[in-house]
């Protein structure tokens, strides 16, 4: 069958192959295609072009439609409602992809979630400010993801020129600030058909002590949730709308037991999320029961406890990327899945602002999160970035 992705990331590459290797005939369209070189049905279009999108659903008789990130999930409404096939609608496109849209039926819903403003101006953003408990925090209200343009405030002084920044990020030129929420975030893997939800894997994030809103990496395992935590989850996807196919949803558990809502997401969660972390903690292959989903099939799958995954991300100094010494050694550690650059030889690598300036990242498993921190310990330990 032919399906089509929309969008695909160095780190989502295993996604396709593995597709492949299940016999799908998949169909890739990305604006930039330098890292597609081996693939065949490569296609330089715009993941938000929803025209030349559908033209290239009809023309190659595409029968499943999946996003890969945000920037994604309206085309993939448009041309699945084009072409009859089952996806999003507009609505549901667009509360999975904007904040301010999921706040807001949140708050109709009674689904807790951090008291919050959608702005526009800085005069707005001043009175949000002053309203909220500090610590807050600044978001764009639709910008693909990533933590892009993500800040934590504590001082008003910052404020103007923070505001500034996020709101040029925001596509739709408005900014979400919300009261920072002290506590353990989650992010819960999920796959979807015909209105059923499978919780498929549970990861904790840990930030960057200096970059509270950047995570440094996810430890997941295999699910073992509340009975308040699933209703809760349960209640969020039939709110905003998700019937089909992946999804992710991350909370923040705070000091008293109450869970809030931080975000969800109409797609599988970036990188190695969907496949292979799904695969490796609970047997279940989300990459190809996506892809029956999408084309309207049933799914079967025997969810069992396999692995605990650590999925670290490597950072690096300022300056240009000279090479990196160790990792063909560290690859071949007992325990590593995989380790993947996500910057080549002469690129500059910056501070963090956000998940774009991360060099590499780890992905390792073993019975327990403590082995598996191990063996992420040891390969990092192993890594050496040359800087110029």
């Amino acid at each position: 069958m032919n399906i089509l992705i929309l969008g695909c990331t160095v780190l989502q590459l295993e996604f396709v192959r593995h597709l492949i290797k299940k016999n799908w005939n998949v169909f890739i369209a990305d604006k930039k295609v330098g890292h597609l070189k081996g693939f065949e049905n490569v296609f330089p279009i715009s993941i938000t072009d929803k025209k030349r999108l559908c033209e290239l659903a009809i023309s190659h008789q595409i029968m499943g439609v999946l996003p890969m990130n945000d920037f994604s999930m309206e085309a993939a409404s448009y041309v699945s409602k084009k072409l009859k096939l089952i996806g999003p609608d507009y609505k549901t496109s667009i509360v999975l992809t904007h904040k301010s849209a999921q706040k807001k039926i949140m708050q109709k819903k009674n689904i807790k979630t951090s008291n919050f403003f959608v702005v526009g101006n800085i005069l707005d953003a001043r009175r949000a400010f002053k309203s909220l408990s500090k610590p807050i925090i600044l978001k764009p209200d639709f910008a693909g993801g990533g933590s892009r343009g993500v800040v934590l405030l504590t001082k008003n002084d910052d404020l103007e020129k923070e505001f500034q920044i996020v709101k040029e990020i925001s596509l739709t030129k408005l900014v979400v600030i919300e009261e920072f929420i002290k506590g353990q975030e989650k992010s819960i893997e999920i796959l979807s058909h015909s209105g059923k939800h499978t919780i498929l894997a549970e990861g904790v994030e840990f930030s960057y002590p200096s970059y509270p809103t950047i995570a440094k990496e996810f430890h997941y395992k295999y699910p073992d949730l509340s009975e308040y935590e699933i209703s809760t989850i349960n209640s969020l996807l039939n709110a905003v709308g998700h019937k089909n196919g992946l999804c992710e949803i991350e909370y923040i558990t705070d000091v008293n037991g109450e869970i809030h809502i931080v975000e969800v997401c109409g797609r599988g969660g970036g990188g190695h999320i969907s496949h292979p972390i799904c695969n490796l903690v609970s047997n279940v292959d989300a990459a190809h029961l996506a892809a029956l989903t999408s084309v309207g099939k049933g799914i079967f799958f025997n969810q069992k406890k396999k692995f605990c995954v650590v999925w670290r991300f490597l950072s690096g100094n300022e300056g240009t990327l000279k090479g990196v010494r160790g990792l063909r050694q560290a690859k071949k550690l007992p325990g590593i899945v995989s380790i993947d650059l996500l910057k080549q030889k002469g690129d500059r690598i910056e501070s963090l602002k956000s998940g774009l300036d991360r060099v590499g990242v780890i992905l390792s498993k073993a019975k327990s999160i403590d082995e598996a921190k191990l063996v992420a310990d040891k390969a990092e330990k192993m890594i050496k970035l040359e800087m110029v």
